[in-house]
């Protein structure tokens, strides 16, 4: 049987996939990609904080037929618990090739952006459309970090403890931020790569490895 990929599942699911991936390389806590539940005190990524370059270093982000050109993406977060205001982190191609190179950061952001275009949104909206905004039967709503998480738990579920080393219940939407640090550990990313990609100004996050 064949392997499904992410051209099988449903729009929702569709996203929620490539959001996870974000998170996963920029060490995002939920905040950035979904809607949680009381204060949030930074802002949610929204269309306009998300670049795209061509080899060329020339910025093609508003040019949707040259994203498959793109081969850095760049994020600014606006502020960030931190204090820091407007600090943007890049990411390259992956070079991915396993399940049709879907684990990229260019990739999940280009299939995020050019999925909200497609919407039918007001021109003057798009930019400030946050990047977990989907369209359902003509409905749209944001995606909350609570269905993120039932869809993570859902999968470690799906894939068993046996093989993962770990429960459903021992994982949530906060593992994106341990998880994209150890991922740069294991690939030999120096210490002063994980403190500015993961956005740290201490070294809190030696926790996580």
């Amino acid at each position: 049987m064949a392997k499904s990929n992410l051209s099988d599942i449903n729009p929702m699911d569709h996203t929620i996939a490539w959001l996870q991936t974000l998170a996963y390389f920029w060490c995002m806590h939920s905040c950035k990609s979904s809607d949680i539940q009381g204060e949030q005190r930074t802002k949610i990524l929204c269309v306009k904080n998300i670049w795209f370059f061509n080899i060329k270093n020339r910025d093609i982000s508003t040019y949707l037929d040259l994203f498959a050109e793109a081969v850095t993406v760049s994020i600014t977060f606006e502020f960030q618990k931190k204090d820091v205001w407007n600090d943007m982190i890049s990411h390259q191609r992956s070079g991915d090739k396993l399940e049709g190179g879907e684990m990229c950061p260019v990739r999940a952001a280009a299939e995020i952006i050019k999925q909200i275009y497609r919407y039918n949104l007001p021109e003057d909206k798009v930019m400030e459309t946050p990047i977990n905004y989907v369209e359902i039967a003509g409905k749209g709503f944001t995606i909350s970090s609570s269905l993120i998480l039932a869809r993570i738990r859902l999968a470690v579920s799906n894939l068993g403890s046996v093989t993962l080393g770990f429960l459903a219940n021992e994982v949530g939407t906060y593992s994106n931020h341990s998880e994209g640090v150890m991922g740069m550990f294991l690939a030999g990313t120096p210490v002063y790569t994980i403190l500015l990609m993961g956005r740290w100004s201490s070294d809190s996050f030696m926790r996580y490895i």
